[in-house]
């Protein structure tokens, strides 16, 4: 109808390192980053690790410590998410 307007929204697709199906933890980690719009640097300053730790992650080449993982749960449920 001419006196009406629809808008629709889509989301903004993630890119290609987005994974739909996350079965690590650092996949996790990455797709959180990814959805939030964040660069890695970030994510280690909240969590209190180096970039490059993040990195290890993120690529499944290292564990994180038992001691980051509190931190790495509250980064993980931050406004809403669904891991």
């Amino acid at each position: 109808m001419p006196f009406s307007k629809v808008t629709t929204r889509v989301p903004k697709p993630y890119g290609n390192k987005y994974i739909i199906n996350p079965s690590t933890l650092g996949e996790k980690i990455r797709n959180r980053r990814i959805i939030l719009g964040l660069m890695q640097k970030d994510i280690a300053a909240i969590i209190g690790v180096c970039e490059d730790t993040i990195t290890y992650w993120e690529n499944n080449r290292a564990n994180p410590q038992t001691k980051h993982l509190k931190k790495i749960r509250l980064f993980l449920k931050q406004k809403g998410c669904n891991f």
